[in-house]
């Protein structure tokens, strides 16, 4: 390892300002803080045209429908793609269409429906960008450095949490949701020249799948299929997708429906806890950062389990605590635990998957961790109504706990360890050191 790379290693921010991942941060962190401020304005529109939370939770519905129907078609491109930064730079300049147009059409109609359909382009460029990324920063980390590199993206994504909010709040007050519109499409525009940004000679070159230049919807099948009878051989990885998809969907609407609930924003007071407890969130995945870069992180099952764990026994508390201080300093703790789990969840995929399956296996991560969060963000209601919010939260927190806790202490998932920073591969397991053969 260069003596410049054993400096970045252990500070994931420092890491960000090297030359080709410094790129690749900034254009994440440029599109991530555009997609929160988007949401702003685009909820503060629906709200004003239609008045209607029919129309809001629908129209919020429909939009995560394209990226999950497209994640298994960006997968398997960008395992087929001699150049994936060629596809992320089309994905972006997709978003920035979709947005623009949108835009116009907030200018030009009262009508949702035309914002709403240009804004479905958004989910058609996440489907494929997202898989396609994962893969293409195997190509611009190295293996040593991988952990801190998702560790700097987790910082990316919370730091553009707090801030793009705020930003798309200040432009719809300012002049109207339209400019958190424009905003979303300048943040793709700047993600795609960021990208174009990175040299060259910074990019490993991959194996493309299917080298023959053929792209029939069969054999699109055919690679997504690979991937998929991948992931059913790796048991650990099938195990720790089935734990995540589930926890995943308790957390969405646990932060999404019961929190709200419990902290009742109607009163403008307690609108601001609500708001405070968000940030918090994002300040504690920050923390999280600050201390994974001072721990030497070998056991994979408490590194990522016990985080989820954490993770549920904070939104179970919140409901025990209600409306209060000690729920706020929760929020902390959840963020600890979601910058733990973001960081080193996709350091071990990146470090154990090959490369020529990485988009594929990454898409249908994305497809189990997104698919499930719809249905727990509607299960919550009926659980509100009947048990109350904050018993409802203490419930689903526990059943997750007690579900990762239980998945820890699997013979599967028991014996597997992170490598050493420079430790070579071994044969026939990538990365990652196991007490059985890779997939056993």
């Amino acid at each position: 390892m260069s003596e410049q790379r054993r400096r970045s290693a252990g500070n994931p921010l420092r890491l960000a300002v090297t030359p080709a991942f410094g790129w690749f941060w900034i254009a994440r962190t440029a599109s991530l803080m555009g997609d929160y401020a988007f949401r702003v304005g685009f909820i503060t529109y629906l709200i004003r045209t239609s008045g209607s939370p029919n129309v809001l939770a629908e129209a919020t519905a429909v939009l995560l429908v394209p990226a999950i129907a497209f994640y298994l078609f960006g997968g398997a491109l960008g395992d087929r793609a001699r150049s994936r930064r060629a596809v992320l730079v089309g994905s972006d300049l997709l978003r920035v269409a979709g947005t623009g147009a949108a835009a116009l059409a907030v200018a030009v109609t009262g009508n949702p429906l035309p914002v709403v359909g240009f804004a479905l382009l958004i989910g058609v460029g996440a489907g494929f960008f997202e898989p396609i990324a994962a893969g293409f920063l195997t190509q611009i980390v190295n293996q040593a450095q991988l952990i801190q590199a998702n560790s700097a993206l987790s910082v990316s994504r919370q730091v553009s949490l707090i801030v793009g909010p705020i930003l798309g709040g200040a432009l719809v007050g300012w002049t109207g949701p339209a400019a958190a519109f424009w905003f979303d499409a300048a943040s793709f525009a700047v993600s795609a020249l960021a990208l174009l940004a990175i040299p060259a000679s910074a990019i490993v070159p991959h194996r493309a799948a299917g080298d023959d230049g053929t792209m029939s919807l069969g054999r699109l099948r055919v690679e997504i299929g690979q991937g998929v009878r991948f992931i059913a051989g790796v048991r650990w990885l099938l195990i720790t997708l089935a734990c995540g998809t589930v926890a995943n969907a308790v957390f969405a609407g646990g932060l999404d429906v019961l929190v709200p609930l419990v902290f009742s924003p109607h009163r403008s007071g307690s609108a601001i806890r609500l708001g405070l407890f968000y940030a918090l969130e994002g300040g504690g995945a920050l923390l999280g950062a600050l201390i994974l870069t001072r721990v030497r992180v070998r056991r994979v099952a408490g590194s990522l389990f016990g985080m989820l764990a954490l993770m549920a026994v904070s939104l179970a508390l919140v409901g025990v605590f209600g409306n209060s201080v000690g729920s706020l300093l929760l929020a902390l703790s959840y963020g600890v635990g979601m910058h733990y789990f973001n960081s080193l969840y996709p350091a071990l995929v990146q470090t154990t998957v090959p490369a020529q399956l990485m988009s594929r296996v990454s898409s249908l991560e994305f497809l189990a961790f997104d698919g499930l969060t719809p249905v727990g963000i509607l299960a919550m209601g009926p659980l509100a109504i009947g048990l109350g919010a904050g018993s409802a939260l203490v419930l689903t927190g526990l059943a997750v706990t007690v579900l990762c806790l239980a998945t820890m202490l699997t013979p599967t998932i028991r014996p597997l360890r992170f490598p050493e920073p420079d430790q070579p591969m071994p044969s026939g397991q990538n990365s990652i050191e196991l007490s059985k053969p890779f997939g056993g």
